[in-house]
């Protein structure tokens, strides 16, 4: 067998877990879900700090076990809201969503939807095109997962799982995106462009008309959008959420995106096209960290002083096996995509020993950034940001 697996389709048969780019729909799904704002079983609100300290203990442990600890990469001490968060890429701020926001609501179905409360993560994954096929007009794709109780009994069923127990732990690590949550790419670039557009979740389409042959190329068909349900993005939740996105391929003064190198790096017109998006390093047993980036643009956001006429055009998702932090593989090859799209430009191909150069500076960047927090912070790591 073919590792490299050639006829495989990555884009709508390869299954990921999205890793911290699936925070985007966390963070949708908290607001919606009345997780994070002003209503009363708000764990704060959205602009309130939140220490991260490296480390997330799940309050409702009943022994003391490291299995009740979970640890991010970044082992500093720095104050996120739900916009830095995404922009820092917290892993603990969603840990905290998950565990205390989620899990310790009623396993009850109250709004009589087909959900349990303590679901929430699963609903708004699923509504905005998760765990489904997309519709798209090719043979053969897959539908990912949007693990949940009942998918966990179908699985023990199955005999893949070895319980059928769905804890509070399994919510936490979904909260950023790993588990057994899956998402193929195309699935992953239709998520971020339905939060582009506002919420229209549409099936995607792999052409536009269908022309007779020959010179005049009189149309025979239209093939006109196919919508298949609109969520509510109001712009109170827009705005953090996207001025977060905003963040990642930038660098205001001492605050850095995860992504800001990869666009500095090829001099992208943030300014001209703004691009939202979000890294993303997914863990997979017995085999590196695979590299995602996920994005839109462009857009404006007043949270940045963005104003631009256009309505957001692309979406994107670059997702690489085994290559390593998203912020070294996966977003270099993003903002060279989006930078000939941005400008109808793009610099000349590096050669392997200067692609494999760059990253190695992307990686050591970033291991620089995060000594120079735990500096400030007074603590050690070796650990590497997300």
């Amino acid at each position: 067998e073919d590792n490299f697996s050639p006829i495989l389709n990555r884009a709508i048969q390869g299954q990921y877990a999205p890793g911290s780019t699936f925070k985007l729909v966390t963070a949708y799904a908290s607001l919606q879900e009345g997780v994070l704002g002003d209503g009363p079983e708000a764990i704060r609100g959205i602009y309130d700090a939140y220490v991260d300290r490296g480390d997330y203990t799940y309050s409702g442990c009943f022994e003391d076990s490291d299995t009740c600890i979970y640890r991010s990469p970044f082992n500093g001490t720095r104050r996120v809201d739900l916009t830095s968060a995404l922009t820092v890429s917290s892993d603990t701020y969603f840990y905290e969503i998950g565990g205390e926001g989620f899990w310790r609501r009623p396993n009850e179905d109250l709004n009589d939807d087909g959900v349990t409360e303590d679901e929430g993560i699963q609903k708004w994954a699923t509504l905005m095109g998760l765990g489904t096929d997309s519709g798209i007009q090719l043979p053969y794709e897959r539908g990912g997962a949007v693990p949940d109780r009942d998918y966990y009994r179908s699985q023990f069923d199955l005999g893949v799982f070895g319980t059928d127990q769905w804890f509070g732990g399994s919510t936490i690590i979904l909260s950023i995106g790993q588990g057994e949550l899956l998402v193929t790419p195309l699935q992953l670039a239709n998520t971020y462009a339905t939060f582009a557009n506002g919420g229209r979740v549409h099936q995607p389409n792999i052409g536009l008309k269908v022309t007779k042959a020959g010179d005049e190329g009189d149309v025979i068909r239209e093939i006109g959008p196919r919508v298949l349900r609109d969520l509510d993005i109001p712009p109170e939740f827009r705005l953090p959420i996207e001025q977060g996105l905003l963040g990642v391929p930038r660098r205001d003064g001492s605050s850095a995106g995860t992504a800001w190198r990869a666009f500095n790096d090829v001099d992208f017109p943030l300014g001209s096209w703004p691009v939202a998006g979000k890294t993303g390093t997914a863990e997979v047993q017995g085999r590196a960290d695979t590299s995602i980036f996920a994005a839109y643009g462009p857009t404006d956001n007043p949270g940045y002083e963005i104003y631009i006429d256009e309505e957001p055009s692309v979406a994107i998702a670059v997702v690489l096996e085994e290559a390593g932090f998203g912020s070294s593989a996966a977003a270099p090859v993003a903002a060279r995509i989006l930078e000939r799209i941005a400008t109808d430009t793009v610099d000349s191909a590096r050669s392997l020993q200067q692609t494999e150069a760059l990253i190695a500076e992307l990686v050591a960047a970033r291991l620089e950034e995060e000594a120079e927090l735990l500096a400030a912070s007074g603590q050690n790591s070796e650990a590497a940001l997300p």
